[in-house]
């Protein structure tokens, strides 16, 4: 029986320490203003408590594996465990 064998919920029980982050303009974006938006989100991950360091890459997709001039993806690096107390 294989259903008893699949993972009941999307995200794991316990964190790994990191995450991804794939971001997504419309179609016609381009190279630069993809870069712009992109160091907005670093900026925001560079204060957000528990984030460690933050990767970007400009002009990919992980989830699609495509080079496009309007995706980004992020990896997350976070703080080890007890560096973060607090749930949020």
């Amino acid at each position: 029986m294989a259903g008893g064998r699949v993972p009941s919920s999307f995200l794991p029980d316990e964190d790994q320490g990191y995450l991804y982050i794939n971001m997504q303009l419309p179609n016609a974006g381009l190279a630069g203003t993809t870069s712009a938006a992109a160091a907005q989100v670093e900026r925001i991950l560079a204060n957000t408590p528990g984030v460690e360091y933050t990767t970007s890459v400009i002009g990919f997709s992980l989830l699609s594996y495509v080079r496009t001039s309007y995706n980004a993806f992020f990896w997350v690096g976070l703080k080890p465990w007890d560096e973060r107390k607090k749930p949020d």
